[in-house]
C-alpha cells in the first residue's frame, strides 16, 4: 500500500533498486485480485489461473485484473481500494488521449497512460512516453462517464484486462 511494492534495499549498502516480477495481488477485503505479468507468455497463464480460480469459486463477486506494468498495478490497487470502476478511468483515459489528439505528437511513442485520484475532487492522469504530460481532470468527468455508461457496463461481463484496448473497443 505504501506504493512501493517493487522496491528493494540492499542491507548493506542501503541502496533502493526496482525489481518487478510477476506477481498476483490479493485483497479480500476490496474483493480484488491482480495478477501482473512482465510478458504475453505469463498473461497467458495468468488467464488459466484465472480460470481454475472461477471454476473452483475462489474468485466469486471478485474483480479480477491483469496488468502489465508495474504503475498499472498501483493503479488498479488505488483505484479498487478507493471505490472506483477502472472501466470508467479506462473510458476517460481514451477520451483525454482523444481530445489531446493534436499535442500527442509531443510525447513520442506514448508507453503508458495511468490514472488515479489525488483528492475527492480531482484525478491526475499520466502520460508517460519520451515527454511525460499529467493532467488533472475533475471527478465530474468520471461521474458523467459513469452515468452515461451504467446500463451498458452493468449488463457486460468485466474482462479481466481492462486497460486503453478495453476504452477504445
Amino acid at each position: 500500500r505504501s506504493g512501493n511494492i517493487f522496491s528493494h534495499k540492499c542491507k548493506h549498502c542501503g541502496k533502493e533498486s526496482i525489481a518487478s516480477y510477476n506477481t498476483v495481488y490479493e485483497d479480500e477485503e476490496n474483493k480484488m485480485m491482480i495478477f501482473y505479468s512482465k510478458s504475453l507468455i505469463d498473461i497467458a497463464d495468468a488467464h488459466s489461473a484465472i480460470r481454475m480460480r472461477k471454476e473452483n469459486a475462489v474468485s466469486d463477486n471478485c474483480n479480477i485484473r491483469i496488468v502489465d506494468s508495474p504503475n498499472a498495478l498501483k493503479e488498479k490497487i488505488r483505484l479498487f481500494e478507493l471505490g472506483y470502476d477502472d472501466r470508467i478511468i479506462e473510458i476517460m483515459k481514451a477520451a483525454v488521449l482523444e481530445n489531446k489528439c493534436e499535442s500527442v505528437r509531443e510525447f513520442g511513442q506514448i508507453k503508458e497512460i495511468v490514472c488515479w485520484p489525488v483528492n475527492d475532487q480531482y484525478f491526475e492522469l499520466s502520460i508517460i512516453g519520451e515527454v511525460t504530460k499529467e493532467y488533472l481532470l475533475k471527478k465530474e468527468l468520471y461521474d458523467m462517464i459513469k452515468g452515461k455508461t451504467k446500463n451498458m457496463l452493468a449488463k457486460e461481463e468485466c474482462p479481466v484486462e481492462v486497460n486503453l484496448d478495453f476504452a477504445i473497443d
